[in-house]
């Protein structure tokens, strides 16, 4: 398949110097499906990126990237075992792990000008890690109480946020058993999009009390840097064009 490509045309209107932020791309040992369809957008469509491993973590992340994207399902844990499955030996850079002073390190990376972009699972590492303002309404809710995979739901867009710039009022978004997020009152943040009255366009969805009116996705403040919280797959399976420019706008809405 041929690379596509962005399209440029010339416009009175008025904008501004967006820089070339330096990308980085979590992958852990093992593989993560969501980074490989990340890593294929991105190659898709011309971004530089590099792939950071657990050991990656090691080092001040400053001095390689500006923002990181966390991919559907990547977990940031503490240090792992030294050996593989019934105690086979396996190269060491494979059983490498982030530890809690890595976590602590990334932080610092945030509070300090970095940006870190979550999609869907992977967002529960700042709501914990950072304490930042924000709680996922379904956490720990049962299958019979609220059940969202592999579905289609409508969304409305803030779109005057530079995240969400291009994109319509309202938006289809594909969403697999992904967090429903709710920030506290009185809190910095911006919702750049709400679960509609009527979410479901195409799937299976019990509990729509649950998502209805809700955020799916936010930007919110830490310091210096910031936290991109999307709470859905823009990437997934590179299928949905109607958001891969959520992900593109994201990576370059370094302040």
């Amino acid at each position: 398949m041929r690379g596509l490509a962005l399209v440029a045309e010339r416009t009175r209107d008025s904008g501004r110097i967006v820089p070339r932020p330096r990308i980085g791309v979590y992958e852990p040992w093992g593989g993560n499906m969501s980074a490989g369809w990340i890593r294929w957008l991105l190659d898709q469509y011309g971004f530089e990126y590099v792939t950071l491993r657990p050991a990656d973590f090691h080092s001040p992340l400053a001095r390689r990237i500006d923002v990181l994207v966390m991919p559907d399902g990547a977990r940031l844990r503490g240090a792992g075992p030294a050996t593989g499955r019934a105690g086979r030996a396996v190269r060491p850079e494979y059983t490498d792990d982030t530890t809690p002073d890595d976590l602590a390190a990334l932080e610092a990376f945030v509070r300090t000008g970095g940006t870190y972009v979550c999609i869907s699972t992977s967002c529960t590492v700042p709501l914990q890690q950072f304490k930042l303002p924000v709680t996922n309404s379904v956490s720990g809710l049962r299958p019979e109480e609220f059940f969202l995979r592999g579905s289609l739901v409508e969304a409305s867009i803030e779109t005057s946020h530079p995240v969400m710039a291009g994109m319509s009022e309202s938006a289809a978004l594909f969403v697999d058993g992904s967090p429903v997020f709710e920030l506290s009152a009185g809190s910095a943040g911006t919702v750049l999009a709400r679960y509609s009255p009527q979410p479901l366009l195409s799937g299976y969805l019990i509990g729509d009390k649950h998502v209805i009116g809700k955020a799916a996705a936010l930007d919110v403040p830490l310091d210096a840097g910031h936290v991109i919280l999307l709470g859905f797959r823009p990437e997934w399976r590179g299928q949905p064009f109607g958001t891969f420019k959520v992900l593109f706008n994201a990576l370059l809405n370094v302040h």
